[in-house]
């Protein structure tokens, strides 16, 4: 049974106000002395009408209702705006989204006149988000693109950075149906860049709402890392603010992260496999305990509906039930059909798994009720009076007289030979406008036919323009590639140092982000262990010492190639000039490096925060140890002695501006002839493909080489390139792939 997860994602409606110090009580107190001015009052109202949208819509409504038609009264044309707008507000809450839309036409239609430019963009969005609820992507996008031109006309901050969060909003809804990876990743861009304008404008809730929408969509992608780590920025925003409802919705949405995540993911967070459910449990518990404080009816009916999922997946049947019958009575209550409808689905399909037919028959026949518009209802009901009025004018034909048949039949002979001759008038009158109608065609069309022409001139012209510039495009490219492969050791060099070794090396466009890395160091300090080994190979007097890496940098393509040799060159900076040995330490000097290059950005108001993720092993040739030191990317070792893979885990920072500098950790490893060292970016795991589009996962990347590392080095590459292959099928590649294999 997959009983309906639902995440408590919820878009702000622009237009809101900052009312956490009030209540609706005391604000109708104050409507309600009409010794206030009106103004006063009216704001009141509307403020009190506002408090109630998320919590109580159908309140709400009764509010605004009053507040339109007291503005009306007095004529004030601001505030009968404000009052359609929270009108559309609580009808978009009750799922009527073309009431909805009515209402928020008719406030910004208001607005225009008013010259209202900030409402305006408010109304203008909300129009957007309407049409979002009734699943009209596209025009949805539209109103969205228009608001936020306005907001960036008059250079609303707030505004924009709610913008692009709705925008966001939209293609996070497309990409969860077409699963494209277009769209998740313009996504997930235009969540960071409501992120990047929410912070400049100091507003924390929405900063915190793309945040926890950018989460949603990374935990979606299966980048549990990611996901779970903007889910812990949102979090700590919203306790920090005082947020009780944002902190719920945050604790709703771990709730479901932790459902999804792997358990390489778990054993980050603390939790063991076998706690998974109770964990998730406790977090959606929290989430409706602080949702029955703030009295939001939906977030109640949600989490209850989550907490059953949990107790189904327990096998706790009879508390699964009792939790679902309570989250559908919510949802009726407040008028939320779609939800009431699937939380019939999860009772069927419960009853179902506790063999109860007539149960089951009843939630399935009130989900199929549900899921009947009420457009369909409405037709239904239309062909049923139409049927009945058939039905009574056959019987009154089959009781009329003989002689009312006759004059029937009089009655129609006249009217055909009336109707006879106006066809011929008419048909008489089609052929006159028919001819002039071709004539003017005939004009127009020599007309197009010159301008057709001189288009088509235009555009072979700039067709050829084009493949020019195309061609100059992919030269300049390829140039590039050159400049690149220079900071790459050469495979000469590296299979000298590494003889008994691979790298599997795949860019995802002509140039690349990630890149692997190379240097060596003759180590002093070290000893040979005996005189045997000092007399066996004379070029040895000291240990050598070698460095290499397998790195991702942000981004792919020509940006990610540049930010690479940044990288690649603080690394050999870090080496060379600075004399470095140890990895953690390599790292952390890197991370100065690459900060302080980046940190001369001509534009002030933009700071470059790329860097890189990397997994960097020093190996000493005679102790046969390793040292390792990783930002986010781990260090894998196939131990021949078990046959199986040791994970060693990277610190959750990358190398660059992240805001996290904590220090890096070295760790050590001793290794034994026939093992196999292993470094990798995450662009094979993260690989969509398969039967059903899913990523490939470290996991199986896992069981790949530990089933392949017997075999020779050149034969460990073919099956990670077939394998590869296979798996992505027509679908285009993700990301740079780049795997280092080393053997002992």
């Amino acid at each position: 049974m997959n009983l309906l997860k639902s995440i408590l994602i919820f878009s702000c409606l622009i237009g809101s106000l900052n009312l956490h110090a009030q209540n609706p009580d005391s604000l109708l107190t104050i409507y309600n002395n009409t010794s206030n001015h009106d103004t006063v009052r009216l704001k009141a109202l509307h403020d009190a009408a506002w408090l109630l949208v998320y919590i109580d819509a159908k309140q709400a409504k009764k509010y605004a209702l009053i507040e339109a038609g007291f503005a009306k009264k007095i004529n004030n044309k601001i505030m009968e705006g404000r009052a359609y707008n929270t009108l559309g507000a609580c009808n978009h809450m009750l799922g009527n989204y073309k009431k909805a839309i009515q209402f928020h036409e008719k406030s910004l239609a208001i607005r225009t006149a008013q010259n209202d430019q900030k409402g305006m963009a408010a109304s203008i969005s909300n129009l957007g988000a309407a049409y979002e609820g009734l699943g009209n992507f596209p025009e949805a996008l539209e109103f969205y693109f228009r608001g936020l031109h306005i907001e960036e006309k008059i250079k609303n901050i707030e505004g924009i950075a709610q913008s692009y969060n709705d925008i966001g909003m939209i293609y996070d809804n497309m990409a969860t149906v077409s699963d494209n990876q277009a769209d998740f990743k313009r996504t997930i861009s235009y969540y960071e860049k409501a992120i990047e304008f929410a912070n400049r404008a100091k507003n924390k809730t929405v900063a915190a709402a793309a945040m926890g929408n950018l989460a949603n969509v990374y935990d979606a992608l299966g980048n549990y890392h990611e996901s779970l780590k903007w889910h812990t920025r949102c979090l700590e925003i919203r306790k920090n603010s005082n947020d009780k409802h944002g902190t719920a919705i945050s604790y709703g949405n771990i709730g479901n992260l932790v459902l999804d995540i792997d358990e390489a993911g778990l054993k980050k967070m603390g939790i063991k496999p076998g706690e998974r459910l109770k964990v998730v449990y406790d977090y959606y518990n929290k989430c409706l305990a602080l949702m029955q404080e703030v009295g939001d009816q939906q977030g109640i009916a949600l989490s209850l509906q989550n907490m059953a999922d949990v107790k189904y997946k327990e096998k706790k049947y009879t508390e699964a039930e009792k939790l679902l019958k309570e989250a559908i009575n919510a949802f009726r209550e407040i008028g939320d059909m779609d939800n009431e409808k699937n939380g019939h689905e999860a009772l069927w399909r419960l009853y179902k798994t506790l063999n109860d037919p007539a149960k089951a028959l009843y939630e399935y026949e009130s989900y199929v009720f549900l899921q009947d518009s009420m457009y369909k209802m409405e037709i239904q009901n239309e062909i049923v009076r139409k049927d009945m009025a058939f039905e009574y004018n056959k019987k009154v034909a089959a009781d009329s007289s003989k002689a009312a048949a006759e004059r029937v039949k009089s009655t129609e002979k006249i009217k055909r030979q009336r109707i006879t001759t106006w066809f011929l008038i008419g048909g008489l009158s089609l052929v006159f406008v028919f001819a002039v109608f071709m004539f003017n065609r005939f004009r127009v069309t020599q007309k197009q036919k010159q301008v057709i022409e001189e288009q088509n001139k235009k555009v072979i012209h700039q067709k050829e323009q084009l493949t020019e510039k195309n061609k100059e495009i992919t030269d300049s490219i390829n140039y590039a590639k050159h400049l690149q492969d220079a900071i790459l050791p050469s495979e000469e060099t590296w299979h000298k140092h590494l003889p008994d070794s691979f790298i599997y090396y795949r860019p995802k466009d002509i140039i690349a982000g990630d890149f692997y890395w190379m240097e060596t160091i003759l180590n002093s300090e070290s000893q040979i262990p005996n005189s045997e080994s000092r007399t066996a190979n004379s070029e040895i007097q000291n240990s050598q010492l070698i460095l290499f890496a397998a790195a991702d940098c942000t981004g792919h393509g020509v940006p990610g190639a540049m930010v690479s040799i940044v990288c690649s060159n603080a690394l050999n900076g870090a080496v060379r000039e600075f004399g470095l040995t140890d990895p953690a330490q390599i790292l952390s000097k890197t991370r100065e490096l690459v900060v302080d290059t980046f940190s001369k950005a001509s534009d002030a108001e933009y700071t470059v925060r790329d860097g890189m993720d990397i997994a960097l092993c020093v190996y000493n040739t005679v102790t046969q140890k390793l040292s390792y030191a990783g930002a986010n990317n781990p260090l894998w070792v196939y131990q021949k002695a078990t046959g199986s893979i040791l994970e060693i885990a990277a610190n959750n920072q990358s190398v660059g501006d992240d805001n996290i500098a904590d220090a890096f950790k070295t760790h050590t490893v001793q290794l034994s002839k026939g093992d196999v060292i292993y470094v990798f970016s995450d662009g094979y795991a993260d690989q969509f493909g398969g039967e059903k589009g899913k990523k490939f996962k470290y996991s199986n990347l896992k069981l790949l080489l530990e089933q392949a590392s017997q075999k020779p080095c050149q034969e460990i590459v073919s099956t990670l390139e077939n394998t590869f292959n296979a798996w992505k099928g027509e679908l285009e590649q993700l990301d740079d792939v780049c795997v280092v294999g080393v053997r002992v």
